[in-house]
Order: C-alpha cells, then sequence, then structure tokens
C-alpha cells in the first residue's frame, strides 16, 4: 500500500512539474510576442483554392500547416493535370487566371469567359477515384480526379485534354524537402506545402507595390502576385525582407526565403493575357535580383512557414523581431 501512495505522490509531483514547465513556456511564448514591435498590420487575406486560377478575398481565415483553410476550403489544394501527367499552370495557358471559384455550401462554383458555371464538391469522396502522381517543380504530388464533368470543362475551356486534381486529406500533403530543389536548404523536416511551387504562405506589402509601381509606366495590382496576405502600415518598401519571425495575433510564422517571380507576374489577372514588354518581372530584375542565390528570378514579396496554427483577421497587427 506504502509503495501504491509514494508512486502516486511521484506520478503527481511529475505531472505538476510538466503543467509548470508548460505553463512557463506558455508565458515565455505570450512575452516574446507582446514584446515585438509592430512593423504592420493585415490589409487584407487571400485564399487561392485552384493553382493559377483566381483568388477569394476573405475577412477572416485559419493558419493550417499546409496553407490557409476559409469556409472549409483549403488554398492551393486543387490544380489542373495535363494528359501527359503534368502540371498545368497559366505560365503556360495564361487564361487560367480568370477561372473564378466561389463557394456555395458543399459546393465549389467555377465560371470564366464562355463557360457555363460547375459546381464541383468541395470534399470529394476518394472512394472509387483514380489517384494521380504529378511532379511540381521538383516534388511529386497525389491528387484524386474530380470526375468527368470537371475534366471535360476543363478541357473544352483550355481547348486540350485536361483534368482537375484535389489533395485529399487522406493522401497526405508532401514536405518542402521531398524534392531536390537548390531551395531546400531553407525547409525544415516538418514544413508541409499542397499544390504550391514551393511554400504555403507568402506575405507583401503595400509599400512594396507601391515603390515597384512608381518605376512602371503602366502600375499593375497586388492581384499579379497572388500572394495569401497584403500588409499595410508597412513603415518601408520591402521591409518585410527583414522579417525573421512575425506574429500574427498567436499565430508564429518564420521566414524562410524571399519570394522568387517568373513569367507568371506578366499576366494581366482581368483579361489573361501576358504583357508583351514583360512588366512587371523586366523591371523587378533591374533592382532586385540577387544573383549568387536565385539567378535571374527577382525578389517580391517573402516566403513564410507556420509554428503555430490558429485565426487570423483583417486588421490584425502584425509583430515581428527582424534580421
Amino acid at each position: 500500500m506504502f509503495d501504491i501512495f509514494c508512486e502516486n505522490v511521484l506520478f503527481s509531483a511529475l505531472v505538476s512539474g510538466s503543467l509548470v514547465k508548460l505553463s512557463a513556456l506558455y508565458l515565455l511564448h505570450k512575452n516574446r510576442i507582446k514584446n515585438a514591435p509592430i512593423v504592420g498590420k493585415v490589409a487584407a487575406i487571400f485564399v487561392y483554392p485552384i493553382k493559377s486560377c483566381k483568388g477569394i478575398k476573405v475577412e477572416q481565415a485559419e493558419v493550417t500547416w499546409e496553407g490557409l483553410k476559409w469556409n472549409g476550403i483549403m488554398d492551393r489544394h486543387w490544380m489542373i493535370m495535363s494528359a501527359e501527367g503534368k502540371t498545368v499552370t497559366a505560365r503556360t495557358d495564361p487564361t487560367l487566371v480568370l477561372v473564378e471559384p466561389s463557394i456555395h455550401g458543399d459546393s465549389m462554383h467555377l465560371d470564366a469567359p464562355g463557360m457555363p458555371t460547375i459546381k464541383v464538391p468541395t470534399h470529394p469522396s476518394i472512394e472509387g477515384t483514380t489517384c494521380y502522381q504529378v511532379k511540381i517543380w521538383d516534388h511529386f504530388v497525389r491528387g484524386v480526379c474530380c470526375g468527368q464533368e470537371a475534366a471535360d470543362w476543363f478541357s473544352k475551356y483550355l481547348n486540350k485534354p485536361v483534368r482537375l486534381l484535389h489533395l485529399h486529406p487522406k493522401l497526405g500533403t508532401s514536405t518542402m524537402l521531398d524534392g531536390a530543389s537548390k531551395f531546400d536548404k531553407w525547409a525544415r523536416p516538418w514544413d508541409k506545402v499542397a499544390f504550391s511551387d514551393y511554400c504555403p504562405y507568402m506575405f507583401i506589402s503595400e509599400a512594396s507595390l507601391q515603390d515597384l509601381n512608381s518605376r512602371l509606366e503602366n502600375p499593375v495590382s497586388m492581384d499579379r502576385f497572388r500572394t495569401n496576405l497584403i500588409m499595410s502600415d508597412v513603415s518601408k518598401a520591402y521591409d518585410e525582407d527583414t522579417w525573421r519571425t512575425a506574429f500574427i495575433d498567436d499565430v508564429h510564422f518564420t521566414f524562410l526565403k524571399e519570394g522568387t517571380r517568373c513569367i507568371f507576374i506578366t499576366i494581366d489577372p482581368e483579361k489573361g493575357e501576358k504583357d508583351k514588354a514583360e512588366q512587371p518581372l523586366k523591371m523587378l530584375r533591374s533592382y532586385r535580383l540577387q544573383p549568387e542565390v536565385y539567378g535571374n528570378s527577382p525578389c517580391f514579396g517573402i516566403n513564410m512557414v507556420p509554428d503555430s496554427v490558429g485565426t487570423i483577421r483583417v486588421g490584425d497587427p502584425i509583430r515581428a523581431y527582424t534580421n
């Protein structure tokens, strides 16, 4: 009986000690957030359900390990696959940026110029469907086919045979180290990614866009850059490049690398056409290159990964520790 009593006392002491340690760590985390300087606020939040298609502007969203979640919809968890099993994006098919998703209950409605509205289940079943593996740059991902109706709709719109794939939860997401990218040196073993090119989150400040537009003959909108989070009240252009740890409410983000840019940003999101002068890519290459790191790809915005999850809202202050 005495042995049992001793064991219970020891167990209680261990539990109490663990709770004290957890409480101390929690308070330390809260103080770290509180002490970080405010560097801006969230001006807008966008969720892009389908890779290369239009985004949905929202007032709040849930930060998950593999991307934003809103109304049950995950960011970049749908994509188009060619008949050859390759990723189809607006780089080769720029009119994809005109495909507009909207959420209606358990359905995602898709609209595009000259096309009837089609309804796609927001949570399609994995049972009885075909699973495909497709390569996005240097890593392979898997997705389930969303059915023949969706395949026919996108095939007619793009004038070539394609399929709409969905990253079903049962398939799991890839980690950023699953490929052989030259950027893998920044990723951590637990960093996840869905159908994004590289990273689940991107931040850009309004100040950075204003500076870019001051150099352009024809200003561009933030839609060109397909960022998840737009920041206002940032002290100066490209200040976000210096953020190494950022906090939005209780959500903690860690900087991975600058956001590198390609021909995609030359596509007018309202017309679905590439700019013949290759702007604003050409302008960014004139002053935003780090050739020793990123070659001929200019930097605009920052890639971030979450170290915690939670809800973020438009208007939330952003706190950050810099270089």
